[in-house]
């Protein structure tokens, strides 16, 4: 295995992005057929809560966690360097990343608003609204089940998964041959297409781009694992504990429709803290 090491750091950037979507769909291969398996010896019933995050919790370690890994391997002396995951976590940074995301959820929320009034138009409603609404009823049926469930497989796990693929695997590649900029969106990209919801996709290509420009200047992953678990916990959390639906509806569109001020105010403050977190950043490191 050892001769393996290493032996595609010299490969272009189609040549490990093509070695790292045959991860990928091996992946998903693999994980479709223990689904299968697992259904067929009733060892489990993707019906069940419990058993759909399972089969979740596969999927993304196989599709996400194994090629970002096995990736690196192939195309690097040290595998964590290559993920960006050599550097701790300062508490300053973590504090910063998080509560500028927070800052930045009523700009997120107009950014969804927009998204969504794609809906509006019957030929866009015909092609992507099944799969969205297919999507969304299996995360409302996971964070519904079982919550500690959901934050440990939606929260956590899908969080690390998706930035060790996105921001680690990825955006690596992607950096090492074209411009920064260019690099983050495309990665950003990457990131909201895979997620299958077109009217969703502005929004998660935003928190992409904020997610790799933040690995790009501090060059640390662990920092948008910290920011990414918090807004797939967050939204876990007001879900859940949410009694009164006016108010978790509320949290969901402020910022959007009648309150698009406090979404384009909540996006300039975003920015400029953002660029000044990338500043200290670019002159500390």
């Amino acid at each position: 295995m050892n001769l393996l090491k290493n032996s595609f750091s010299s490969s272009g950037l189609f040549g490990k992005l093509i070695l790292l979507v045959f991860f990928v769909f091996f992946g998903m291969i693999m994980a479709g057929g223990l689904s299968v398996i697992g259904e067929k010896m009733h060892w489990i019933n993707i019906q069940n809560t419990n058993d759909l995050l399972i089969v979740q919790a596969v999927t993304t370690i196989l599709m996400f966690v194994v090629p970002a890994f096995a990736l690196a391997y192939l195309c690097s002396e040290n595998i964590f360097d290559f993920l960006f995951l050599n550097k701790k976590s300062q508490f300053f940074e973590i504090t910063a990343v998080v509560g500028i995301l927070i800052i930045a959820m009523p700009f997120i929320n107009l950014m969804t608003s927009v998204n969504e009034s794609l809906e509006k138009i019957p030929l866009m409603k015909e092609l992507f609204g099944s799969a969205q609404n297919h999507q969304q009823e299996l995360a409302d049926k996971m964070i519904s089940g079982n919550f500690w469930g959901a934050l440990a497989v939606v929260a956590f796990l899908a969080a690390t998964a998706e930035e060790l693929m996105f921001r680690g695997a990825v955006l690596r590649i992607f950096s090492e041959k074209i411009n920064l900029h260019a690099a983050v969106w495309l990665s950003a990209t990457v990131f909201g297409l895979i997620h299958f919801q077109f009217f969703g996709l502005l929004p998660r290509i935003v928190l992409g781009a904020y997610f790799a420009y933040i690995v790009m200047f501090s060059k640390n992953l662990r920092l948008p694992i910290w920011a990414h678990l918090f807004n797939n916990a967050a939204i876990i959390i007001v879900q859940h504990f949410a009694k009164n639906q006016t108010n978790n509806k509320m949290l969901d569109t402020f910022g959007g429709g009648g309150t698009c001020i406090a979404g384009i105010i909540s996006g300039i403050l975003a920015v400029f803290a953002t660029i000044y977190l990338l500043k200290y950043w670019k002159k500390n490191w």
